[in-house]
């Protein structure tokens, strides 16, 4: 992982601690189901979009703002990165 990856990655992890309760805040690791902590729900989601947008300065594009393509804090990182360097989309991950 490069360091901006984990730069990122810290920033959006402290965003989310934010949104949980202490007991669920512990338990977020970079590879946790966002969905299930409960944290992907549609306010969820929109909080975090506009976290990204407004905090990180990355606008991310509906298309890629998905809770398939944004399951994880690692997911959610590597989104970021790739914007931030230009890079098409990944696939989204199979369920």
């Amino acid at each position: 992982m490069s360091e901006d990856h984990d730069a990122v990655l810290a920033q959006v992890r402290e965003f989310l601690c934010g949104m949980l309760k202490p007991e669920e805040a512990s338990l977020l690791e970079p590879d946790t189901s966002l969905r299930q902590l409960g944290v992907l729900n549609s306010i969820g989601m929109a909080k975090l979009v506009a976290f990204i947008r407004d905090e990180l300065g990355v606008e991310v594009p509906m298309r890629r703002a998905t809770s398939r393509s944004l399951q994880t804090l690692d997911d959610i990182a590597g989104l970021i990165v790739s914007i931030r360097a230009g890079l098409p989309p990944a696939p989204a991950p199979q369920p």
